[in-house]
């Protein structure tokens, strides 16, 4: 409870008269005014920072559906890459097998191995082997 005198104190301090009252209101009206052209700056900034998030938000996911697509055909690339690789792999160690083997056979018969049919064009498709880099091939291979 207030006592008389802290009730006697605190009303003192009010303004007198109601023009105290009216330069108060109007203080702070004009200060209110003021702020109106922040306030509806900041609401006009706020709506474009939305309004701009909503575009990327909208950019953003049509790429990544992409990514998603550029991810799963990659990984069926690389995977197809690895058993190409590892057939090349195969069929040239079988070629290069016979490839020795038609040379030795040629220098025993004193002849060129070239006379021996199908060498040429067999070593010529060696020469072609191992264009695949299933580890270093993609062009995305700095970005994820």
């Amino acid at each position: 409870m207030i006592t008389p005198e802290k009730f006697n104190k605190i009303v003192s301090k009010l303004p007198k008269d109601k023009t105290e009252l009216a330069k108060v209101e109007l203080s702070i009206a004009s200060e209110l005014d003021a702020s109106i052209g922040k306030l509806e700056k900041a609401v006009a900034a706020e709506k474009e920072w939305n309004a701009a998030t909503k575009t990327y938000n909208s950019f953003a996911k049509e790429v990544l559906k992409q990514v998603k697509k550029a991810e799963t055909q990659r990984n069926k690339l690389q995977e197809s890459g690895e058993k190409i690789e590892k057939n090349t792999d195969e069929v040239w160690s079988n070629v290069s097998d016979l490839i020795n083997k038609a040379d030795s056979a040629a220098k025993e018969l004193g002849i060129k191995p070239e006379a021996i049919g199908s060498y040429k064009k067999a070593n010529a498709l060696t020469d072609k082997l191992f264009t695949v880099d299933v580890r270093g091939g993609f062009y995305d291979q700095n970005y994820w």
